[in-house]
């Protein structure tokens, strides 16, 4: 990256791969209320005239930071200076900032301080005196953190697999470990608002740098011959109130003091694996005092009903990025800690969070480890890791949970915790690969965990000694508004006009759901499934599988993916029998599996696939129940469809209603959209709902084909009707007889000692009236392998298509018309800023008029008009009064020829 600037008339130029960002100073609108406001314009670099601009060359440059409001003035944050540390694949680089520095683009005031900074010694004590950013220098140079091939604040499960997938990083980033949020939340503004290929390029020049305040540090390992990399990843966030760090508790919106999310990575040439603990103080409204002395006393500071509401909060936030919390309790027991360790207990039993109890003290957990890995063993089981097999290309495993860690000071003892814990994942990791932890990898994995402690304290101690103040200090809370008067006026224009490239188009989708039973499918015929209906095609295919696999409960990835994998090939061979499909995404749940095909010549207008899982079995442990999501873009129409498998047994009604209710609600995707925040939404699944009536009344009622009468009695009709399941959700007319639950390769309903009621067990619901319009349901009776029957449904959607070609047509038209509507004002940086926005021209109406344009002049015509008359003429009285009208009469005439 390079910098150019003007003194004069302030502007900075930021270059970098052929293009320039400009950002002109501020006008002086900035009040206590109002934020101050600069122009910024993104061009090639061969249109941008630097002829008045002169280079700064006394530093290299690696990215933007971002700008802020200091004491009056903005400033442009960029980083100086940087290290390689650590590279988590071989695709992939993190770097530590050395240094960074801080141009004032609203006076120049402080441009002697900076361009001096390194000539000696007291020109350094000087700037250190007297620049207002040079607190803030020091904090950035102590454990930041920044990638330009991945989203540096997400765990590798929640962010993208691909490299430099800069729509994931800028859209779905983590903001609560984002350190420089408020410095470049404009900027990323900025970048929704330019156009496609604009932002493409703005994307490429990678000025736009993430912040990650922690430690991230790789490894190189041997493990049987093979050269693997090892690292350790910690995030710590900004997000509580009166500072991240501290021996107080919960704020009023579930963040806590010392608030940790730490992540070890393994690479080699098959996997790439990683997993997840969080640390933090307890999540209860507290404070300590005499902290550091052996009479600390603990303060409650409110009472217990706000105390349970952010205990909610804060375990509701980590249950949508990690599932399940396991608490992992670090508090001693009858001492000072004895009332908090009680009400942390008492919450976490009320809210049915599992809570593991460690009251081991910090030499205890260096000499006997042992102690700690025997009581969380079997949780490490449960919450499984996330692994994805390099060469099939398959995920083989998920977290579906996180050990959440706890001590009245949550920094030294917790991060003894997460080394074993981590040491003892890494082991069952590689036990199940039929591979061992070799000295190298013990010795390496130790030491990459020491040093993390040692770096958080560090930063702990550091900040600790601030006395809780906000790390930020002096910064004014307002963000710097960036104003953009073309790209504005062409978003407001593009929206005004989207009847212009857009149209309404209607696709064919096609939902199924089928209990395999854990069968085998060598040579089973499933067209009847597929494609009930003859010569019909889709262009959308989801599909989902239950009870794919035998669940055991002694492996924390599943290495064996060929159930899986002979399901998708039946499925895409039988699609193929009569158009060409393409498998978008796969995802698998313990035995859910939800599968997403897309005929290959509708490819093009998918976009933004992502899948999310969450456990309900047993209470959210298990992941023999569940429910799996993808979520998409088909051109501008989003839509969602969900596997669910839901809790088994007649009178389980209550037990299915909160399996429900705990996926719509912890399910989310990325940019933190619910399932309800998609246009069109499906469900399909071996949901469970009976029928209650008995045994002999349910099969009369088949035989006589009285579903009318059984749906009456249906639970989840019922539970529908009532608001208890499913709300605002949609289901066609069962004409079908039960699903479930036949002896296994018959037409028979169960005839075994359970003699099971028959149901409809397998069901498909749709959410979107404005999109969905169904046109079939019914099931696949001639398919009996399983003692369930597959179950489908067709629909119609109806989506809006943008025209690429035409929206970028009109979108240079606009950029067009308003460059040269800026250019007859003087350019961009004339464009006057005002409370509301930027005037002339944001309103679509001509410029004003000046001293060199006239609104009514087009084509650059000039003002002046020179006309070929005497200095002394006068107009002629005697001319018609109606310019237009023919006449013999002179115009001009001499003064001494009017009558008087």
């Amino acid at each position: 990256m390079r910098i150019f600037w003007k003194r004069t008339a302030r502007s900075f130029v930021l270059v970098s791969n052929d293009y320039a960002l400009t950002l002109h100073a501020p006008k002086s609108t900035a009040t206590a209320t109002q934020p101050p406001q600069c122009l910024i314009h993104f061009e090639p670099l061969a249109t941008r005239d630097l002829s008045e601009y002169e280079e700064i060359v006394s530093t290299p440059f690696y990215g933007l930071v971002g700008m802020l409001f200091v004491k009056g003035n903005v400033f442009l944050a960029v980083i100086t200076d940087h290290v390689q540390v650590c590279s988590p694949r071989p695709s992939e680089t993190i770097y530590k900032v050395k240094d960074t520095e801080f141009f004032c683009l609203s006076s120049s005031e402080f441009d002697s301080l900076v361009l001096n900074r390194f000539k000696s010694e007291s020109h350094n004590e000087k700037y250190e005196t007297n620049h207002p950013c040079s607190k803030i220098r020091k904090l950035l140079i102590n454990g930041f953190y920044y990638s330009r091939d991945f989203d540096l604040t997400s765990v590798l499960q929640n962010r993208s697999f691909h490299t430099k997938d800069y729509e994931q990083m800028y859209q779905s980033y983590n903001k609560r470990f984002l350190w420089n949020h408020f410095m470049i939340q404009e900027l990323l503004n900025f970048r929704g608002r330019i156009m496609a290929n604009e932002r493409d390029h703005l994307d490429g020049s990678e000025l736009i740098t993430f912040l990650v305040r922690g430690f991230a540090k790789t490894a190189n390992v041997n493990i049987g011959g093979d050269d693997c990399l090892i690292t350790v990843i910690s995030r710590i966030s900004w997000a509580k109130a009166s500072g991240p760090f501290g021996l107080t508790g919960v704020d009023e919106d579930g963040h806590v003091s010392n608030f940790i999310e730490s992540e070890i990575l393994f690479y080699n040439k098959t996997f790439y694996f990683s997993y997840t603990q969080i640390r933090g103080n307890v999540p209860l409204f507290y404070e300590t005092e005499n902290a550091f002395l052996s009479n600390k006393r603990i303060i409650f500071t409110k009472n217990k009903e706000l105390d349970e509401v952010a205990f909610d909060k804060h375990f509701d936030g980590i249950s949508k990025l990690h599932g399940t919390a396991y608490i992992v309790n670090g508090l001693k027991s009858n001492t000072v800690e004895e009332e908090l360790n009680n009400r942390l207990k008492y919450f976490a039993k009320k809210k049915k969070l599992p809570i593991i109890n460690v009251d081991l003290s910090r030499e205890q957990l260096k000499n006997s480890p042992h102690k700690l890995s025997y009581v969380v063993k079997d949780a490490i089981l449960d919450i499984g890791a996330f692994c994805y097999d390099t060469k099939k290309k398959v995920y083989i495993g998920k977290q579906t949970g996180v050990f959440r860690i706890n001590a009245l000071n949550s920094m030294e003892k917790p991060g003894l915790m997460e080394k074993i814990i981590s040491k003892d994942v890494v082991e069952q990791f590689l036990l199940e690969l039929g591979m061992g932890m070799s000295p190298d990898l013990v010795t390496k994995h130790d030491l990459l965990w020491d040093e993390n402690n040692a770096m958080l304290i560090n930063i702990y101690e550091k900040s600790l000694r601030r006395k809780g103040r906000k790390a930020f200090e002096g910064i004014s809370t307002n963000m710097v508004e960036l104003i953009d008067p073309i790209h504005d006026y062409i978003s407001a224009e593009l929206t005004k006009r989207k009847k212009e490239y857009s149209s309404s188009r209607t696709i064919k989708l096609f939902a199924g759901t089928f209990n395999v039973n854990g069968e085998a499918i060598d040579d089973l015929d499933i067209s009847s499934w597929i494609y009930p209906h003859d010569d019909e095609t889709y262009d959308v295919v989801v599909i989902g599988l239950e009870e794919v696999i035998e669940l055991t409960a002694s492996k924390m990835i599943v290495t064996d993916h060929k159930k899986q994998r002979a399901w998708e090939l039946k499925i895409k061979k039988t699609l193929g029998m009569r158009a060409k499909y393409s498998m978008m995404s796969v995802d698998q749940l313990g035995g859910i599996v939800l599968m997403l095909f897309v005929r290959d010549d509708q490819l093009s207008e998918i976009k933004q696939v992502e899948t999310r899982a969450k456990k309900t079995g047993l209470g959210g442990i298990s992941a023999n129940k569940g429910g799996v999501g993808v979520s998409f873009l088909y051109s501008s129409t989003r839509f969602c469809f969900l596997a669910a498998h839901l809790a088994a047994g007649l009178e389980n009604v209550e037990q299915r209603q909160s399996d429900y209710k705990t996926i719509a609600k912890n399910l989310i995707f990325a940019s933190n959209r619910k399932i309800k925040d998609h246009d069109a939404v499906i469900w399909v699944g071996d949901f469970n709902y009976r029928i209650d009536m008995n045994n002999d009344e349910v099969r009369t009622c088949i035989i006589n084909d009285n579903y009318a009468r059984l749906f009456e009695h249906d639970q989840l009709s019922t539970q529908m009707i009532a608001g208890e399941s499913f709300p605002y959700y949609n289901e066609m007319e069962i004409k079908f007889a039960p699903t479930y639950k036949f002896n296994k390769g018959t037409k028979e309903y169960d005839t075994s000692e359970k003699l099971r009621i028959p149901a409809w067990t397998d069901r498909i619901l749709s959410r979107g009236d404005n999109v969905l319009h169904q046109l079939s349901y019914d099931c696949a009776q001639d398919i009996i392998f399983s003692d369930h029957r597959p179950v489908y449904a067709t629909f119609e959607a109806n989506v809006v298509v943008i025209d690429e070609t035409l929206k970028s047509r009109l979108t240079k038209e606009l950029y067009e018309k308003r460059k040269l509507e800026l250019e007859r004002c003087g350019g961009v940086q004339s464009t006057v800023v005002v409370n509301n926005g930027v005037d002339p021209v944001g309103h679509g109406l001509p410029p004003p008029s000046s001293d060199k344009h006239k609104w009514w002049m087009d084509g650059g015509q000039s003002v002046r008009v020179n006309l070929n008359v005497a200095d002394d003429a006068i107009l002629n009285p005697q001319r018609p009064v109606n310019p237009f009208v023919e006449s013999d009469v002179s115009e001009w005439i001499q003064p001494e020829l009017v009558e008087h």
